[in-house]
């Protein structure tokens, strides 16, 4: 994030930058929190989610931070490695379906 910036809006930025598409945000999901350890001292940290619209833009476009970014089906994101990101993903699928709205945050 960037000084003064919210979350939602480094987010959206984050996207379009490292994935190289433009989305507008649909609702807020739950955060993932985990700890790690790094030079011997334990880090608490929290990672923020959205469920976002596609809007345009094309991953190819991503930034050079990212080696790929790419369009996955709803069925392979099912076979992300931790259960908090399927949970995160069934969760969005739930909202979305629900008909969650633009900026539900």
């Amino acid at each position: 994030m960037e000084t003064g910036e919210a979350v939602a809006d480094a987010a959206v930025r984050e996207v379009r930058e490292e994935g190289g598409v433009r989305a507008e945000i649909v609702a807020r999901l739950t955060p993932i929190t985990y700890f790690f350890q790094a030079r011997g001292t334990r880090i608490h940290k929290i990672v923020d989610f959205f469920a976002m619209i596609y809007v345009d833009g094309d991953p190819e476009q991503h930034d050079h931070e990212i080696d790929e970014a790419r369009w996955f089906s709803q069925d392979d994101v099912l076979n992300l490695t931790f259960e908090s990101e399927r949970s995160l993903v069934a969760e969005a699928r739930r909202m979305l379906s629900d008909g969650a709205g633009p900026h539900q945050t």
